[in-house]
Order: C-alpha cells, then structure tokens, then sequence
C-alpha cells in the first residue's frame, strides 16, 4: 500500500474516538519502526530487508561479547 502526495500531509492529525469516549490523536509521518518492521508511506523492501540484517549483526555482535 501507498499513499499519494495529497494523502500524506505533515502535521496532521488522526483523531479516534473509543467507545468509552477516550479521544487520541495520532500525528502523521513519513515512517516508522513497529516490532522490527518499517513501515512507511512508500514501502522499500530493500530498506526493510537492510535494516533487519544490521539487526542480526548488532545481536550477534553483542552476543559474542557476553562470551568474552
């Protein structure tokens, strides 16, 4: 899924409103992290695929200096 130019608007606001009457406003951007995911208003599998893999890295290189 993609949004156009005209869809994405910086500084606007999702506003919902819970059946209990909880009002929450969400701010619009143009990506963020969610559980090691990325998600953006136009997706790149490529980006997605690199910043896992520097993930792993990262991990595994703090696991090898827990063993030292």
């Amino acid at each position: 899924m993609e949004w156009t130019e005209e869809e994405y608007q910086e500084r606007r606001f999702l506003k919902v409103e819970t059946n209990t009457g909880k009002k929450y406003e969400f701010e619009e951007v143009e990506q963020f992290t969610y559980l090691g995911s990325i998600f953006s208003r136009k997706p790149n599998i490529g980006e997605e695929i690199e910043a896992r893999i520097m993930a792993g890295i990262i991990c595994g290189g703090m696991k090898e200096n827990n063993k030292k």
